[in-house]
């Protein structure tokens, strides 16, 4: 909610398959003056949460045939007993286990156990790599670690602009294109 308009806020971006950008929505609601109306929420930095899965576990770990499609995976705790809390780690939303599926239930139902699981069949170094190398998102070196990766908990976070681009690779056969928001510039009498 913007505290200001007392409205929900939400912000989208939408690219072509080439990483041409074709719109983008910041805000809702009417533009007003002054610095604390004008943030734009598509390029501001936020938590990705489980959106960042796709893009740190499951892409990375099909790419090096670690898992298909339809692998079986086990909802398990990765660690039975976390150091800081003594409590099996991750969680999954709902508090619970649900064993053995197929990685498509997993990435579904976003469990938390599966691509903490996937990232450390991968490395760490890896999953961080593929995420920044292949698909351009923008993370800090301290985001190099399993709870950042796996369940989006980012130092900075990223823009729903990265998010939105890297993703194009599910579309568009594992091809990643760089985001363009503009080709030339031209003057009032069409000069370039």
């Amino acid at each position: 909610w913007n505290t200001f308009t007392n409205m929900p806020q939400s912000a989208f971006v939408v690219y072509d398959m080439d990483g041409n950008l074709k719109a983008m929505v910041g805000s809702t609601g009417i533009k007003a003056t002054g610095d604390r109306s004008q943030l734009n929420r598509a390029v501001s930095q936020r938590s990705p949460g489980s959106s960042i899965k796709p893009l740190t576990a499951y892409a990375p770990a099909i790419e090096n045939n670690l898992v298909t499609y339809s692998s079986i995976v086990s909802d398990t705790p990765f660690m039975e007993n976390n150091p800081e809390t003594g409590n099996p780690w991750p969680q999954n939303y709902d508090k619970k286990y649900h064993g053995d599926m197929n990685l498509y239930y997993a990435l579904q139902w976003s469990y938390n156990t599966i691509p903490v699981k996937l990232i450390d069949q991968l490395g760490v170094e890896n999953s961080y790599n593929f995420a920044t190398q292949k698909v351009g998102l923008n993370l800090d070196e301290s985001d190099k670690n399993y709870a950042p990766l796996a369940t989006g908990s980012l130092t900075n976070g990223i823009t729903i602009n990265e998010l939105t681009n890297a993703y194009q690779i599910f579309g568009n056969g594992g091809i990643y294109n760089s985001s363009i928001c503009y080709t030339s510039v031209t003057d009032a009498a069409g000069r370039v």
